[in-house]
């Protein structure tokens, strides 16, 4: 139990509590908070922000009412023979934070209500003490002194709802064990502030974070109308991302962000700065959305600006870095002009006009304010989403005619399956003449994951089958469901306003964007022992199981390492004509841009230590089609020492990866 609650429960109850020193009610804390009925609740919350609306202060459920005392009554004075009446009602809020007291009357002869509200935090007030008024209406007041001034502020004891002074000393008693309290804390508050300040100056960065796990321990950090909350919050994070712990920073920003979400708000400092953090652990895409979040919320323009210059900082890494993003992250981009902030966790915002290097679109292609979707197994050639479906559909059927004619097929019947919903225009019937023994043509990209084709490789060669039937559907290659696409439209009615389009039915997607596209093929393959052996060992390879298309594409990843051993045999790197001859070598071999260039990576690096790797990782952030700023240079050089890497090995790798 808190201590201002447990003072409060020794002096007025409300197990002892006497209700016959009281006119009015006294509400206490219990275990499912303030015991009063809800419609006087209502009322009392009422009573109380509309005293407040001038002050722009509230009262609302949120808070917590230690104790309430309130008391209503009404009196008719007759004055010249003319009777007014007038209504009160009086009552005092205590909460952790401070003290609430209001008077409200209704006159009959006046239009409008009076508020005499008063209300003052615990911290301001140095002491308080019971005094009476000798004046002509005699009555008894309580006066706050407030700390480091001659001010006071003065509270009739009928606001507590008594005018007994047996009551009110108690409430005296019970006050000024809380103003004891509070200042007792705040002392001790303030010196365990200055110790963790001083611990952050001195950086010794372990002793205040341990501090401030202390510091969470007694004071209430989840509260963002109270200081220490950003105290808290700020400086863990900063000291743990000196002390190089990323992740525990995030969690501990996150934890502050979600307070805000909470709240219906956002902060935009703690987007920077969970950006900056990210930036840190190379998560390009969802740094820049926080960067972005950021721009989106600040108001200060200089702030808007600087948090801009960040974005773009971290959007150029991600053009060179796009492909080493996991394809669960980029598996949609939506194009536009600009980058904007986006709440979905498989969509990264390019800019048109300034797209990451080595993916590529369909001719005519990206389009702007469009959304495009990666390719599955191609996964740096993105489509549009709207027609994703067709062109995935006509892609396998085209590898299955070409598996079928490898496997030495006669005749091809296609028809439309019962669940198909779209006219295509596919052969509906084809003849073949097969001229050598059945084989797994090079370079398949579907065959790998499709498992009915590969029994069929080993139906046709083990069994020598000479029909076959099979089913192509898009649903077999649906990449998102239902709710997805719920979410993405979703998604678009926020993106494309920023982007300064009017959403409309033609900007977002339904289920007639995604039609089912099926079809059966029946298949009459040529007698195997009629058919020669093909022309050499490597065809012939094909034949067996074991050899499916992953151990083809694994076989040619193998190839593909040789042959940039061989490239750089002579002097350690890839120059102009010996990229276009590997840029001809991927292609032939069938392979992604990405496993090429992470083979690339494997052989340039394998040699050097793990310090000069980090500065090879940072040195392959900054060079651009094979150059570097002055700027840049002098970046490089800096964490060359960083790093302990020598000057002469510091020339070696630049060579490697720098047209000098």
């Amino acid at each position: 139990m808190r201590k201002i609650l447990q003072i409060i429960n020794k002096n007025l109850g409300p197990d002892g509590f006497s209700d016959q020193e009281f006119k009015g009610s006294v509400y206490f804390q219990g275990e499912n908070g303030l015991d009063i009925d809800k419609s006087e609740y209502i009322r009392l919350l009422d009573y109380f922000n509309n005293a407040l609306k001038t002050s722009g202060g509230s009262v609302t459920p949120n808070d917590d009412l230690l104790v309430v005392f309130k008391h209503e009554l009404s009196k008719i004075k007759d004055v010249n023979s003319v009777k007014t009446e007038s209504n009160y009602y009086r009552s005092t809020i205590i909460l952790d934070s401070g003290l609430m007291a209001l008077c409200h009357e209704e006159n009959s002869a006046v239009s409008k209500a009076v508020d005499l509200i008063l209300s003052f935090s615990w911290d301001t007030i140095d002491a308080v003490e019971l005094m009476e008024n000798t004046s002509e209406d005699v009555f008894h007041f309580f006066r706050f002194h407030v700390k480091n001034h001659s001010g006071h502020h003065d509270i009739n004891i009928n606001r507590f709802g008594t005018d007994s002074l047996s009551a009110s000393q108690k409430i005296l008693t019970m006050l000024m064990e809380i103003i004891e309290y509070k200042n007792t804390t705040i002392n001790q508050h303030a010196e365990l502030q200055s110790k963790i300040e001083k611990l952050f100056n001195e950086e010794d960065y372990e002793a205040g974070v341990e501090a401030l796990d202390e510091f969470r321990k007694f004071y209430n950090i989840n509260d963002l109308d109270l200081d220490d909350s950003s105290f808290y919050f700020f400086n863990k994070t900063f000291g743990l991302r000196s002390m190089g712990r990323l992740d525990e920073a995030l969690v501990t920003i996150d934890e502050y962000i979600k307070l805000y979400e909470e709240r219906g708000e956002i902060e935009s400092y703690t987007y920077e700065l969970k950006g900056e953090l990210l930036f840190k652990q190379k998560k390009y895409v969802p740094a820049i959305n926080c960067f972005a979040i950021s721009e989106e919320n600040y108001e200060n323009q200089g702030y808007k600006k600087g948090v801009k210059a960040k974005k773009e900082e971290v959007y150029a890494k991600l053009k060179k870095k796009f492909l080493k993003v996991p394809y669960t992250e980029r598996q949609l981009v939506f194009v536009t002009e600009d980058i904007y902030a986006t709440r979905l966790n498989n969509l990264v915002v390019l800019k048109k006009n300034s797209l990451p290097s080595h993916i590529k679109f369909l001719e005519g292609h990206p389009l702007c304010n469009e959304v495009y979707i990666g390719h599955p197994h191609k996964q740096d050639f993105y489509l549009p989403l709207r027609s994703y479906t067709e062109i995935l559909f006509l892609e396998r059927v085209e590898e299955f005619v070409y598996l079928l004619q490898g496997l030495g097929a006669t005749h091809l019947k296609a028809s439309k399956g019962p669940n198909n919903e779209v006219d295509l225009k596919i052969e509906k019937e084809q003849d073949f003449n097969p001229t050598q023994a059945p084989y797994i043509p090079n370079s398949l990209v579907w065959y790998h994951s499709e498992v009915n084709w590969q029994q069929l490789v080993d139906e046709r060669i083990n069994k020598s089958v000479v029909t076959y039937s099979e089913i192509i559907s898009s649903l077999q290659t649906a990449q998102l469901s239902s709710q997805n696409i719920t979410d993405l439209n979703a998604e678009l009615k926020h993106l494309l306003p920023k982007a300064g389009v009017k959403v409309s039915k033609k900007h977002t997607f339904s289920k007639a964007d995604f039609k089912v596209l099926e079809w059966m093929f029946k298949v009459d393959f040529e007698d195997s022992s009629k058919l020669p052996e093909p022309p050499n060992s490597e065809a012939q390879s094909g034949l067996s199981h074991s050899d499916s298309q992953s151990d083809v594409y694994q076989l040619n990843l193998e190839k593909y390492e040789e042959e940039v051993l061989f490239m750089i045999e002579d002097d350690g790197k890839i120059d102009v004509s010996e990229r276009k001859i590997l840029n001809r070598k991927i292609k032939k071999l069938g392979l992604t841009k990405a496993d090429a260039l992470a083979i690339e990576d494997k052989v340039l690096v394998s040699n050097y230590s793990e310090n000069e790797k980090q500065y090879i990782e940072e040195l392959k952030d900054m060079v651009e089609d094979g150059k570097i700023s002055e700027k840049e240079r002098k970046i490089l050089n800096r964490y060359a020492l960083k790093f302990n890497v020598s000057p002469k090995t510091q020339k070696e790798i630049d060579a490697k990866f720098i047209d000098l």
